[in-house]
């Protein structure tokens, strides 16, 4: 009776709880709401204000209490939600060097970050598997805080607004990896975010597909390209589509009652990631399913079924747009191959400016050239010496962390990377959760092949996307102690 007393109380407060942390989170939301209404009104300097006391006064409730939300606002904001608006743009703060909102959030997160270090026992097993870790991403956040010194006050190489907004800034959001694994310790945490990368997803896909059958971009504030029959539209949302196709097709083989992502929804995906038509990413893709069915050994059937499915939904999806896309998908990869050939294409650029680089970067290989920008007068003394001192560019992603960041940056980002994808393969060998297994291997694929072979035509890793990539990697890592603990206490219990 005593032992049924005390469960039918922990269930009272159990219950009492969860009501009042859903008061909390809508209170939250009623608070981000009248912030975002007051700054639409733009009226007066006490409006602003108020405004921004209302954003502030939710962050700090999903900072403490909802951090998967935390994740998700900060997240969209880099990704200027998803390509949907202009965030990054529209808001920046001119008094605060350059800053966003998703720099101030960041700010709020390093505070996050401190006390709840302190409050975290060492002996915890998750934080004793990856302090190497966490140790390893707080180094390179410091490094970074020194690169803003260097590069601004004892080199006098770029003004400090440059220094914060174009590379200091970016860089700063590698700190999101010890929020994410100090503060994401439920079950839901770890859902709710796969279901806002799926949601995400769909939606920049179906963004994608719906411009192409229009044929005019559907969101005027995000840029788009004609290219053959194809609507090129620049949405930032590569990331997301590619793990909902990766990701769901690993899913695919190995069922999982905690996540399930259909055919058609990996299709809907994939449509949309093809129609950008940017060569890399598609040969990446190929080299991300490769990796993928040699680690699961299996499931031919299911990629031809695949490959089915997606035939039928392009065909369904309109004729106009759909009979020309093999052509014109065949004729990129044709027209690049001439360009390379005849020293014309955009690869042959992309070597060129790397070589500008190099003889900017060989004057400063140890730290690097610092954040530096147009506008600077070493900048513009390079430029006067090599004809275009490229050293930070979104079109060369390793390159532009090794320039800027020199050999110790290049040396701590890459050990970060190349030791998070040895422990996720770790956790993919170790775990018995096919959830777990399929998540693991999902993020090391596409963290891997992201890092080492897409960034040569993009900067994911020195830009604030990669607070996406942190997140997989975090995601990843706890997963594992919470949803194995989660299945050992079961046990106990039975």
């Amino acid at each position: 009776m005593r032992m049924l007393y005390y469960h039918n109380i922990d269930t009272l407060r159990q219950s009492q709880k969860m009501k009042s942390d859903q008061r909390l989170l809508l209170f939250s939301f009623i608070l981000a709401a009248c912030s975002i209404s007051l700054i639409a009104l733009k009226g007066s300097q006490f409006v602003f204000i108020l405004s921004g006391l209302f954003a502030l006064s939710a962050i700090l409730i999903w900072i403490l209490y909802f951090p998967d939300i935390l994740l998700m606002v900060l997240i969209s904001l880099c990704f200027d939600v998803f390509g949907l608006f202009p965030v990054l743009q529209e808001l920046r703060l001119p008094w605060a060097y350059g800053a966003t909102p998703p720099d101030l959030i960041l700010v709020l997160v390093l505070i996050a970050i401190l006390i709840k270090s302190f409050r975290t026992h060492p002996g915890e097993v998750w934080r004793r598997d990856y302090r190497y870790l966490l140790r390893l991403n707080f180094l390179i956040v410091a490094y970074v805080i020194f690169l803003i010194v260097y590069s601004s006050f004892l080199t006098g190489r770029s003004p400090l607004n440059y220094a914060m907004r174009i590379g200091a800034g970016h860089f700063l959001y590698y700190s999101t990896f010890m929020y994410a694994m100090l503060f994401i310790d439920k079950r839901c945490h770890v859902k709710n975010l796969i279901n806002f990368i799926r949601v995400a997803g769909i939606l920049v896909a179906l963004f994608s597909i719906g411009s192409n059958i229009l044929q005019r971009s559907i969101i005027p504030a995000a840029g788009s390209l004609q290219y053959g029959s194809i609507l090129r539209v620049g949405v930032p949302g590569y990331a997301f589509s590619l793990f909902v196709i990766i990701f769901g097709y690993i899913s695919q083989i190995r069922k999982s009652k905690v996540i399930n992502i259909t055919l058609l929804e990996i299709a809907v995906n994939l449509v949309g990631f093809l129609l950008y038509l940017a060569r890399l990413w598609i040969v990446s893709l190929g080299l991300m399913l490769i990796i993928s069915h040699l680690y699961l050994k299996e499931g031919l059937l299911k990629i031809l079924a695949f490959a089915g499915v997606i035939a039928l939904f392009a065909i369904c999806l309109s004729p106009s747009v759909v009979t020309n896309v093999g052509a014109d998908v065949f004729e990129r990869f044709r027209a690049g191959n001439e360009d390379l050939r005849d020293g014309t294409s955009s690869l042959n650029l992309r070597f060129t400016q790397i070589g500008w680089g190099y003889e900017v970067f060989k004057e400063t290989p140890l730290f690097g050239t610092g954040f530096i920008r147009e506008g600077s007068p070493y900048w513009d003394k390079k430029i006067t010496k090599y004809g275009k001192a490229v050293t930070y560019s979104a079109d060369f992603g390793l390159f532009s962390i090794l320039y800027t960041t020199g050999l110790i940056g290049f040396g701590l980002i890459t050990s970060f990377i190349v030791l998070s994808i040895k422990e996720m393969m770790r956790v993919y060998h170790k775990s018995t959760n096919i959830f777990v297994k399929n998540l693991a291997l999902g993020a090391s694929v596409i963290v891997g092949i992201d890092y080492f072979v897409t960034q040569f035509a993009g900067n994911f890793f020195g830009f604030k996307w990669v607070t996406f990539y942190l997140l997989l990697i975090a995601l990843s890592l706890k997963s594992y102690s919470i949803f194995e603990s989660a299945g050992v206490k079961k046990v106990a219990k039975s």
